[in-house]
């Protein structure tokens, strides 16, 4: 077999592939043997008429065809066995000659796992804390203090009250958003939900709601972000009946609020809330290093990446949003005033971010002796973890 490699910009390879004519024939065997029991021709067993006339009822079409899907995936797979390149996607192929007893010919093109020129990653250096040590995270006394507010409304019970809507009182509304006199749908809802006070809605919204008794209508006007600008506003009017008002009656904090959540006393309650605020700070602090050191890798390395991987993730990415908005999905579109073409667009950078950094982090992790080949996901992820650690100290000493 003959295999000609021409290198394509952005990591794509064509293949010129020539299959000597004495082994083409072979291909024509397999279909015609995988052909032939399925033809009825009278007066013969299926599988047991003459050749000439099986193929004659097979028809030159079919059997060609079949002949030249046995064919391509052997001699393909043969020629990137030989080339030792690692294709990431099927290849475009262009078909040159295939005839029974004939050279088989053609032209392949595909992407393949690009060559990458890691930068010196042992010498990056990010700033450390102050003083040389590790920086040390506190929860404070506020942050505790809004996290086991939270826990309190949680367990709350709300009573029917007959008094004007107060801060603290859990509220359902019906209420109705226009602009320029034209009905949005994201601006509207039925029975919804809100803590008064606890600023869930639109700036302003909640203290118009203040006062309002069961029943009571009321309209006023606020300004709202502008979708198609972020940095303007429009001005919206809303008209707002009031459903429901219920009193919040908060559990106290004692022993029988920390059994709730898992503890047998406050102290022990409050001890885990400080510990996870801890936690969340560090994991925030270790994902910043940790983007900052794989910024200032890519920066100094070179690597040119397949169109096809930016799809891919741009697709996995796009999937991902559809399946968590679910039927919301167009809703949300309309309400962003964009297509499905405009997302793609916006997430193009994003993504071939995220793949430079997998593919350099892969590099990086068969350096330092960290690799295997493995499709576990938790393995994978393992992989990625133990390699960022690596980088981290090597990054922070």
């Amino acid at each position: 077999m003959n295999v000609k490699k021409e290198i394509l910009p952005k990591s794509r390879i064509k293949l010129t592939i020539e299959f000597p004519a004495e082994k083409t024939k072979k291909f024509f065997d397999e279909a015609y043997e995988k052909l032939a029991p399925s033809v009825q021709i009278k007066g013969f067993r299926p599988g047991q008429a003459p050749r000439l006339m099986t193929l004659e009822s097979i028809g030159h079409g079919r059997f060609h065809q079949t002949a030249l899907d046995i064919a391509l995936p052997q001699v393909y797979y043969e020629a990137v066995q030989s080339e030792k390149i690692i294709p990431v996607q099927q290849p475009a192929v262009s078909i040159k000659e295939f005839a029974e007893d004939k050279p088989f010919v053609f032209e392949a093109e595909v992407d393949v796992i690009p060559e990458i020129k890691l930068a010196d990653y042992k010498s990056i250096k990010i700033n450390p804390p102050a003083g040389g040590k590790k920086e040390k995270f506190e929860a404070k006394k506020e942050e505790v203090e809004e996290l086991i507010k939270k826990l309190r409304f949680q367990s709350a019970v709300f009573n029917i009250v007959d008094h004007e809507a107060q801060k603290g009182d859990r509220i359902e509304v019906n209420f109705d958003g226009s602009i320029d006199n034209v009905h949005q749908d994201n601006l509207s809802s039925k029975n919804h939900p809100i803590i008064l006070g606890e600023g869930s809605m639109i700036k302003g919204f909640e203290k118009e709601l203040e006062g309002m008794k069961k029943d009571e209508e009321k309209e006023f006007d606020l300004d709202v972000p502008n979708v198609a600008d972020a940095k303007k506003t429009k001005k919206a009017h809303f008209k707002v009946k009031m459903v429901d008002i219920k009193e919040t009656v908060l559990p106290e904090l004692d022993k029988e609020f920390a059994k709730r959540f898992g503890h047998g006393t406050m102290e022990q309650l409050i001890s885990a809330i400080e510990k996870s605020i801890v936690d969340e700070k560090e994991l925030r602090h270790k994902q910043e290093m940790e983007k900052e050191i794989l910024k200032q890798i890519v920066a100094k390395s070179k690597i040119e990446i397949p169109e096809s991987l930016i799809q891919q993730e741009i697709g996995q990415r796009l999937t991902g949003l559809q399946q968590q908005m679910g039927h919301g999905f167009a809703k949300y579109l309309e309400n962003m005033g964009k297509k499905i073409e405009d997302l793609q667009k916006d997430m193009r950078e994003p993504a071939e971010t995220s793949v430079k950094n997998g593919l350099i982090l892969g590099e990086i992790a068969k350096a330092e002796g960290l690799l295997k080949h493995t499709h576990d996901q938790k393995e994978q992820q393992e992989i990625i973890r133990k390699t960022m650690d690596k980088l981290i100290e090597m990054a922070t000493k």
